[in-house]
Parts: structure tokens; sequence; C-alpha cells
């Protein structure tokens, strides 16, 4: 288990198909109680776990666009590798000062 996210501003963020996203897991949703701590009924129970179950898919989260995409893993290595000359070239093109206007009066 690793945990990343867009907090810890990556360059690039992928998943596997088998990844699963999420705070609290379909299994252990059951031991949290309610704000006003009033156990839930089996049936909410039941309908909150396949909520958990299917948004904590890999495919849920590149639906919303929260990270940039899924990769097979035997393409993780060619995907790096992209990823490291994109990254290689950003300091290319950003190593010249940054030129500034200068403003008169």
């Amino acid at each position: 288990m690793f945990q990343c996210g867009r907090s810890f501003d990556p360059n690039f963020l992928f998943l596997w198909p088998n990844a699963k996203i999420g705070l609290v897991g379909p299994n252990y949703y059951s031991e949290i109680q309610e704000p006003d701590g009033q156990i839930q009924d089996e049936a909410q129970l039941k309908i909150m776990k396949e909520r958990l179950e299917n948004e904590s898919s890999a495919f849920h989260s590149s639906s919303r666009v929260w990270d940039d995409g899924v990769i097979l893993p035997q393409d993780t290595r060619m995907v790096i590798g992209q990823c490291l000359n994109i990254i290689k070239q950003k300091h290319r093109f950003h190593s010249q000062p940054e030129r500034r206007a200068v403003l008169r009066m």
C-alpha cells in the first residue's frame, strides 16, 4: 500500500487496474459509527459498502480526473521512461531565468 496524491505535488500520478483509492475500505466501514453515535442498520451498511467498493476503483478515480490514468503493470517501465523524458525536457525549457518587464514611471 502506497500513499500519494495531488497534495504531494507529483509530476505524474498513474494507477494500476487493481489499485484501490479511499480513506476507508469497505471492510472497515461497519466499524465506523454515525456522528450522533447511532449504529446504522444492515441495509444502509450494505448499500454503503457497495458504494465504497465501486468508488474506490482505479477506473472511478481516473474517470473523475483525480490522476493521470490507469496503466497496465507490464507497461510501467515504458510509461516511467516517457515521464522521465518529459520531466527532463521541462528543466531544459525552464533553465533560463525569467525575464520580467521593467516598469518605468
